[in-house]
């Protein structure tokens, strides 16, 4: 499949995914940059994608990373980030972040507060 980005509208370019297709999904949440982001009990669950059981909430496999976050935004705050069948709840400037397996919850992954951006 042959993808245009459009710098004009900040498309994600998935070229490091180098045909993964667990990595070639859509961000449910996707940051560049920005300042004064906050977050409040956020949840991603991974079902649409042929869901089976080798996609379940035990592997974790159904997709790479949910949350992508680009640059430096000012002041983010991300509070309760939930994830279900996705393997790493964040990815910080292409680099992949909390994975779900470091941080269970009751419904799959969760991180409680996401600070690194945040304002001290």
């Amino acid at each position: 499949m042959s993808r245009r980005l459009n710098s004009k509208y900040h498309d994600p370019d998935y070229s490091r995914c180098n045909g993964r297709p667990q990595c070639q999904i859509a961000w449910g949440l996707r940051i560049v940059a920005g300042s004064d982001l906050f977050a409040y009990g956020s949840g991603f669950w991974v079902f649409f994608n042929g869901w089976s059981q080798s996609c379940s909430q035990n592997n974790g496999n159904c997709q790479e990373s949910v949350v992508n976050v680009e640059g430096q935004p000012q002041n983010l705050v991300l509070y309760n980030t939930n994830v279900r069948s996705i393997d790493k709840i964040f990815t910080i400037n292409g680099q992949g972040g909390a994975p779900r397996f470091y941080n269970p919850g009751g419904w799959g992954g969760v991180v409680a507060a996401y600070l690194n951006f945040s304002a001290k």
